[in-house]
C-alpha cells in the first residue's frame, strides 16, 4: 500500500508542457523585431556646452576644498539671500521679494555679478524653505544656470590649447544643501 501512494505521487508530478503557443509567438515576433531595426536611426545631439566648459564644470564639481563658495537661501516670504564665502569670510547679497514672489530679475543680476567675480566657480548650494514651492525653486535655479542672451559672456581657458572659450553658463551645478542623505 505504501508503494502505491509513492508511485501515484510520481505520476501526478510528471506532465507535458505545451510549448507550441510560445514558439508561435516567437515566430511572429522575430521578423517584426528584425524589421523594426531597419527603421531605428541613431542621432547625435550636439551639446551647447563646449568641451573646455564641460571640463571646467566637472573640475569644479569634483573639487572639495574650495576657496570660494556660494550658498543661496530662500525664506518663507520668498526673500533670497546669497552668501559668498571667500576663504571663510562671508559677504551677503539680499534680494527682496515682490508681492510674495521671488524677484527673479534681481536674483539674476546678482548671479551675473557673482559669476563675473568668480569665473572658475560653476555651482552653489541652495537652501529653500519648506514653504517655497518646487516650481519657484526651479525658476530661481534657471535664472542662475545661464546668462540671458543680452547678458555678458564668461571665459573659460582650455588647458591644452590655452585658448579662451566664451559661454553663457554661470552656475549649472546646483545642489540642495538642506536635504539629508540616508
Amino acid at each position: 500500500m505504501r508503494r502505491r501512494t509513492v508511485k501515484q505521487r510520481v505520476d501526478d508530478l510528471t506532465f507535458d508542457l505545451n510549448l507550441a503557443p510560445m514558439l508561435d509567438m516567437m515566430v511572429a515576433l522575430v521578423p517584426f523585431l528584425l524589421l523594426s531595426f531597419v527603421f531605428i536611426k541613431l542621432v547625435v545631439i550636439e551639446s551647447p556646452i563646449p568641451q573646455p566648459v564641460a571640463e571646467a564644470i566637472e573640475k569644479d564639481r569634483k573639487e572639495r576644498d574650495k576657496s570660494v563658495q556660494l550658498k543661496v537661501y530662500v525664506d518663507n516670504q520668498r526673500n533670497v539671500r546669497i552668501d559668498e564665502y571667500i576663504n571663510g569670510k562671508k559677504k551677503s547679497y539680499q534680494v527682496s521679494s515682490k508681492n510674495n514672489k521671488i524677484s527673479l530679475e534681481e536674483a539674476h543680476k546678482n548671479f551675473v555679478q557673482l559669476k563675473l567675480k568668480h569665473q572658475k566657480l560653476f555651482g552653489f548650494q541652495i537652501y529653500p524653505s519648506d514653504e517655497v514651492s518646487y516650481e519657484e525653486i526651479i525658476k530661481l535655479m534657471d535664472e542662475a544656470r545661464v546668462a540671458k542672451q543680452d547678458g555678458p559672456n564668461f571665459e573659460v581657458v582650455n588647458k591644452e590649447t590655452k585658448e579662451k572659450v566664451t559661454t553663457k553658463f554661470m552656475f549649472p551645478n546646483i545642489t540642495f544643501g538642506n536635504i539629508m542623505e540616508g
